[in-house]
């Protein structure tokens, strides 16, 4: 594997990597620092601790005028691009993802609210399989265009079910000053195509306890996939999916308690269900009965309709439904 020799000099010399890394952390703390910055710091906290807004005048003015929000990306570049001038091998004090034709670096974080700075690049081909279906994320965001221009849509969706559930398309136009708003998880909005580049600053909020990110298919709104959008919600799923990969059966009682749960994330609560069938039919079935029986449930449907479903594709289920009494043919 060949190496540029400036590369292999860091690797080798602690002294100079000490260096490289206190000028970052050095250029980070003093973009910081800056009155203007912390002024929004402090703002973007109340934000997420459920303030409105409008209740955030710095911060709203980085989405109401144009020119603050350049102003403000500006003085962060250029105290970023100063340190990597003096050191090009410096790596910038903030997170940062990287996926094809988009770019998104973190500048501000307080909770679960956010101030980023997204690019989004030109790409060979344009986002049209994406188009056919659209997330929804339980997330506001609040987005202005601080250079470039693209195209793309605004999704909404109603809150009916089956065939009262709809989802309307918005074609968009966006330009420089323009402003890109999404409330909660019956909004969303996607980027399809690009003029070269476009550069957004973008703030978002999600809530504590989000609900389900739900992906849906345009053509008939059918809802092809939903993941829970808690964090800690995913864990405990995968956690379940782990004991009972593991066969692990003493855990069937908590399992259980855990579908009961009504205050339990709902992925997790069935993810729980799952397993308890998968360990042991009979105590799976007579779940899948108990939150059958609860109107109030919103488990209660999914629950009818998959006991239901195992039962025609296998009638000897019934019998372990009744664990007092031997089945006999």
């Amino acid at each position: 594997m060949q190496m540029h020799s400036e590369i292999a000099a860091l690797r080798s010399d602690p002294a100079l990597q000490r260096r490289v890394q206190s000028r970052m952390s050095r250029v980070a703390s003093e973009w910081s620092a800056d009155l203007g910055v912390r002024t929004v710091a402090s703002e973007l906290a109340r934000y997420d601790s459920g303030s409105e807004l409008s209740e955030c005048p710095s911060l709203q003015s980085l989405f109401t005028d144009p020119k603050a929000a350049a102003s403000f990306t500006a003085e962060w570049q250029r105290h970023v691009l100063c340190a990597l001038r003096d050191e090009p091998l410096g790596e910038v004090q903030h997170r940062y993802r990287c996926a094809d034709g988009l770019t998104s670096v973190q500048l501000l974080q307080s909770g679960e609210a956010t101030l980023n700075l997204v690019a989004y690049e030109r790409r060979e081909r344009p986002n049209s399989v994406q188009t056919q279906t659209a997330l929804f994320s339980d997330r506001e965001s609040m987005e202005i265009v601080l250079s470039g221009s693209g195209r793309g849509r605004h999704y909404s969706r109603n809150e009916g079910v089956g065939s009262c559930r709809a989802i309307t398309a918005d074609q968009c136009d966006w330009h420089v000053g323009d402003t890109i708003a999404v409330s909660g998880p019956y909004q969303a909005r996607q980027v399809v195509d690009v003029d070269g580049s476009m550069v957004l600053l973008q703030l978002s909020r999600t809530p504590r306890q989000p609900k389900p990110t739900q992906e849906f298919r345009l053509v008939d709104s059918a809802l092809l996939r939903s993941t829970s959008g808690d964090k800690s919600a995913s864990e405990r799923l995968m956690a379940l999916a782990v004991i009972g990969a593991m066969d692990h059966r003493q855990a069937l009682p908590l399992m259980a308690e855990r579908a009961r749960d009504l205050d339990e994330d709902l992925d997790v609560r069935w993810e729980a269900v799952r397993q308890t069938l998968g360990l042991d039919t009979a105590r799976g079935l007579a779940l899948l009965a108990s939150l059958r029986g609860s109107s109030l449930d919103p488990l209660s449907g999914p629950a009818r309709d998959l006991e239901a479903r195992l039962l025609r594709r296998s009638p000897t289920f019934s019998c372990s439904q009744e664990r007092e009494v031997p089945c006999r043919n």
